[in-house]
């Protein structure tokens, strides 16, 4: 039986009855990944948690995730920011569950972090390759455990890829998806290191099996088309000159000047705040022609 992953598809009297256990019992009962191992959050600062699912940041200010996790806006941290961000879901999931994409755009840059790749080559991994699945969910088979803010990965076997109207890429042994995944990468890593995005957690058996929707299908190649038109944001390993993105030259900071009767400035404005530079250099002349 295939089940989503985020606890938004737990009914509310579940909720409750987990919360007054955890309170009451001091149970850790909300989850993470399945027979996972914990990840160096260094190595995957892209990945967020959005208090209900898993979550990648894609472009400066592009996240990705499952459709079934989003019902307008999500909201998340990098650092010491707090970001939220707008979303817009496959218009084919309404009648495709395996459609389980989205996109937000967030309120401002997401600074400080290299962005995830994602992947539209078909012929990147094949059936029998391993895939590397990532989460905040569940760790006990048919859920339960964990959920202490703590970022698992695993791997696990492809056994199907998609075909037809399905999306799916469905993997099993090893790693398994649980309550919490939902909306998380799963990663096609090459021998080098250099790594994708490959899909994004839909579903599962909650013990071995698990569903993800894939992110080369023709599905969702029209799906990411689209909301580029519509939002105007770059998504690293789709758009070339999208910039910030893992695996890619550093963006360089841009260099600007300020002529004044009084001195002469030049500075640079860090990556990632070019759109403030206007503000700034008019700060800095107000504060000059305030002197007396």
């Amino acid at each position: 039986m295939e089940r989503e992953l985020s606890y938004r598809s737990l009914p509310k009297w579940i909720l409750l009855a987990l919360v007054s256990a955890t309170t009451a019992w001091g149970i850790d009962i909300f989850p993470t990944l399945i027979n996972g191992r914990v990840a160096d959050p260094s190595l995957f600062p892209a990945s967020v948690w959005t208090r209900s699912c898993t979550a990648t940041v894609v472009g400066e200010r592009v996240v990705f995730i499952a459709a079934h996790c989003v019902s307008g806006s999500i909201s998340f941290t990098v650092g010491a920011n707090r970001y939220t961000a707008s979303c817009n879901v496959a218009r084919e999931y309404s009648g495709n569950s395996t459609a389980d994409y989205a996109l937000c755009k967030t309120d401002k840059v997401v600074t400080g972090i290299p962005y995830e790749k994602v992947n539209i080559d078909p012929a990147r991994f094949k059936v029998g390759e391993p895939l590397l699945l990532t989460g905040y969910g569940c760790v006990r088979a048919g859920g339960g455990g964990g959920n202490d803010g703590t970022y698992r990965i695993g791997e696990s076997t492809i056994r199907r890829m998609p075909s037809g109207s399905s999306n799916d890429i469905v993997t099993s042994g090893g790693a398994a998806l649980c309550f919490g995944d939902s909306g998380g990468p799963a990663f096609h890593v090459a021998p080098d290191g250099d790594r994708y995005v490959v899909s994004t957690n839909s579903r599962g058996d909650i013990r071995t099996t698990s569903y993800l929707s894939a992110t080369h299908t023709a599905t969702a190649r029209r799906f990411f088309d689209a909301w580029y038109q519509m939002a105007g944001m770059k998504i690293c390993g789709i758009h070339s000159d999208a910039v910030g993105c893992r695996g890619t030259a550093p963006q360089q900071p841009t260099n600007f000047s300020i002529a004044h009767p009084l001195v002469q400035l030049e500075g640079k404005v860090t990556a990632g705040n070019e759109s403030r530079l206007p503000d700034i250099k008019r700060w800095l002349e107000d504060a000059l022609n305030a002197m007396p």
